[in-house]
């Protein structure tokens, strides 16, 4: 497991390597969320590349096994599930149920995976260049455009994020980032030089 830490001011890297008894973890340099994903992924040598939010968590152990299974069995590039933030409000509950509703239907249209639960094969993810490491936020969404609509699945399930996410997130150019149907004009909003 890979720890993608840009110097947080938090007790990160010691709560991290309090598990390493249990895991092999290393800590490696972060930076942007791409920058500290692509860095990652340059460490592992698995087939598949599992990246997660820091403020994700897996309630459900099953999850990770059924997403590679679902990955394996079905030759799918890149798989993710669904969002659900507990402590949060209405507004907030009905963001990421828009944001769960758009990202199923995102298999007919253009894939939409957010970084917060997101598998990647590791020869696809290398093949399409990663994450981009122009891109201010929205590095997931960029990506997982790239990828077959016939090779993207949402496994049954969900994570567990914080309010913090939604809560730091303008909803309208949020949706406008969700329900946009090309990755032209308005990839350029959520991408810098």
């Amino acid at each position: 497991m890979y720890i993608a830490d840009a110097g947080s001011g938090d007790r990160t890297r010691e709560v991290a390597l309090s598990f390493s008894p249990w895991l092999n973890i290393a800590i490696i340099p972060g930076g942007s969320p791409a920058v500290g994903r692509n860095n990652g992924a340059r460490q592992g040598s698995s087939r598949y590349l599992l990246f997660l939010d820091a403020n994700v968590e897996i309630y459900d152990p099953t999850l990770v096994q059924r997403t590679v299974v679902l990955a394996r069995e079905q030759q799918m590039h890149c798989v993710t599930t669904a969002i659900a933030c507990p402590e949060g409000n209405l507004r907030e509950h009905l963001l990421y149920l828009g944001s769960n509703c758009v990202q199923r239907l995102s298999r007919f249209f253009h894939p939409l995976s957010t970084g917060m639960y997101m598998l990647f094969d590791r020869a696809q993810f290398e093949k399409l260049g990663g994450f981009p490491e122009h891109a201010v936020y929205a590095e997931s969404y960029l990506l997982s455009r790239k990828v077959d609509r016939s090779r993207f699945a949402v496994v049954p399930g969900r994570v567990l994020t914080s309010k913090r996410r939604a809560g730091n997130n303008k909803p309208f150019p949020l949706m406008r980032l969700l329900l946009s149907s090309s990755g032209g004009k308005n990839a350029n909003v959520f991408a810098g030089d």
